[in-house]
């Protein structure tokens, strides 16, 4: 459809995923957009995904389907590159190793205390409240069913 029926020269990025709440099983598919981090309830955490083309930039693209299993206590972060491209005034990018480190450090936090907590620990890291991009993220929780 970006090709076909909408005459531009943009480009995005997407996460499509779904998690069955049942089984724990999330299947997704990334289309440029950055690595989803998932978190075991143990701490550790793992990039997850294939990354993919943005959708819009080559006609005909295909995009890789991907499965994990969710156990109780495991999370996934899903945020946008505002995060890991963030830059520092040497020019260094927060980066996906930053991200994973502030993950392990904060455990302990969830829902909108950990994302709290992804704003304070990029401005920090930038120098600035004013960044250049967005920062959109969501952390999802697994709890096995009853």
């Amino acid at each position: 459809m970006m090709f076909s029926e909408i005459a531009t020269e943009h480009y995005f990025t997407i996460l499509y995923g779904v998690i069955d709440t049942e089984t724990g099983d999330f299947s997704f598919c990334q289309a440029g957009h950055p690595h989803s981090i998932l978190q075991r309830s143990a701490g550790s955490v793992q990039r997850l995904g294939a990354g993919g083309l943005p959708v819009g930039l080559i006609d005909g693209a295909s995009y890789e389907l991907s499965h994990v299993q969710l156990y109780a206590g495991d999370r996934v972060f899903i945020g946008s590159d505002g995060i890991t491209e963030a830059l520092n005034k040497k020019g260094e990018m927060f980066a996906e190793h930053g991200l994973c480190e502030l993950l392990e450090r904060s455990r302990a936090l969830s829902g909108g205390r950990l994302l709290d907590q992804v704003v304070d620990e990029v401005t920090r890291f930038t120098g600035s409240d004013d960044l250049e991009d967005d920062l959109s993220a969501i952390s999802l929780g697994f709890r096995a069913a009853q």
